[in-house]
C-alpha cells in the first residue's frame, strides 16, 4: 500500500495551462516589440527569452508543484518561438 498522495490531474493541468498561456504570451510579447526594429533581431531576442527560462523550467519539473508550471512554461516557449518565427517568415 502507497502512503503517497494522489496527483491533482484537473488543478495541476489548469496551473500548466495557464502558464502556458503567460508563457507565449511573453515571448509574442517580447517578438512584437522588437520586431519594430527588425524581425530577425526579433527572432534572435525570443531565441535569447527561451535560452534564458527554458533551463530554470527544466529545474521546475523536479518539483511537486512546480513541476506543472514549469511543463506548461516549456510548452509556451515551445509555441511563443514557432509562431515568432511564423510571423518573421510571413511578414
Amino acid at each position: 500500500m502507497s502512503s503517497a498522495e494522489p496527483t491533482p490531474w484537473a488543478l495541476g493541468l489548469t496551473l500548466a495551462a495557464v502558464s502556458t498561456v503567460v508563457v507565449t504570451g511573453v515571448v509574442l510579447g517580447v517578438y512584437s516589440v522588437v520586431a519594430e526594429t527588425g524581425r530577425l533581431l526579433a527572432v534572435f531576442a525570443v531565441v535569447v527569452v527561451c535560452g534564458g527560462i527554458g533551463p530554470s523550467a527544466w529545474v521546475w519539473r523536479q518539483r511537486p508543484v512546480l513541476r506543472w508550471m514549469g511543463g506548461g512554461a516549456l510548452v509556451g516557449l515551445v509555441v511563443g518561438l514557432l509562431v515568432a518565427v511564423g510571423y518573421a517568415a510571413t511578414r
